[in-house]
């Protein structure tokens, strides 16, 4: 009887952690987009939320709420290598019919040497926290590929990102 309760118990161990695996792994691809280049490389983009800063994160009577989320895009090469990446980090107020973006921050690094990273920038347009850069692959002092990458994120005025 104890075997049968072992192995009744192992067993539901083990189809909770499979279940658990799947249901992360399928979630994670709900927020991710994927744009593939002809040489085989290609740029993962997928939304993050930032950690509440109370200091931010305000409810008032009218129901006006401010939050802080970022978008990320991920250059990889044709060895699933990742090379540079850009992300914009928006704050945003939303609420009553309406969203605006009060803050736009701009993060770009290279992760390859021969990835260089040029005009870097942020901004802000009603709804929207957009940011920019220009990465090249300079080798030698010779460009063999230029990605221009601009990143926005959008808020909804109930509080939907994308």
């Amino acid at each position: 009887m104890k075997k049968i309760f072992t192995l009744l118990m192992s067993a539901l161990l083990f189809s909770q952690i499979i279940c658990s695996t799947v249901f992360a792994y399928t979630h994670q691809n709900l927020n991710k987009q994927i744009e593939y280049f002809d040489d085989g490389s290609y740029i993962v983009t997928f939304l993050t939320d930032i950690v509440p800063d109370p200091s931010l994160d305000v409810v008032t009577i009218s129901e006006i709420k401010t939050v802080t989320k970022t978008k990320t895009a991920e250059y990889y090469n044709d060895s699933n290598k990742l090379m540079w990446s850009i992300q914009v980090k928006g704050t945003f107020t939303y609420g009553n019919g309406s969203a605006r973006c009060t803050k736009s921050e701009v993060v770009a690094v290279s992760h390859n040497k021969y990835w260089k990273l040029f005009d870097k920038s942020a901004d802000k347009n009603g709804n929207k926290a957009i940011a920019s850069v220009t990465a090249k692959l300079i080798k030698n002092s010779i460009v063999y590929n230029t990605i221009y990458k601009t990143v926005t994120l959008t808020c909804s005025p109930n509080g939907t990102f994308s």
